[in-house]
């Protein structure tokens, strides 16, 4: 997946070891992208790499 669209307060869908799990991503790190967890139950790390994002919901101009 490209990830050159995903910017801070986007909604992202990850596959981690497994897990899946939605989360907004908070800040784009060097390594991979910081996220404040929906769900908070899955996984202690709080970054993902590219690799592990499946899905990607874009904030709309606007939108509250």
């Amino acid at each position: 997946m490209r990830t050159q669209g995903i910017k801070p307060g986007d909604i992202v869908h990850c596959d981690v070891r497994g897990q899946k799990f939605y989360a907004v991503i908070k800040e784009k790190t060097d390594d991979g992208f910081g996220l404040d967890k929906l769900t908070s139950q899955f996984l202690p790390s709080y970054v993902v790499k590219p690799r592990q994002i499946v899905g990607h919901y874009s904030k709309r101009k606007g939108s509250a």
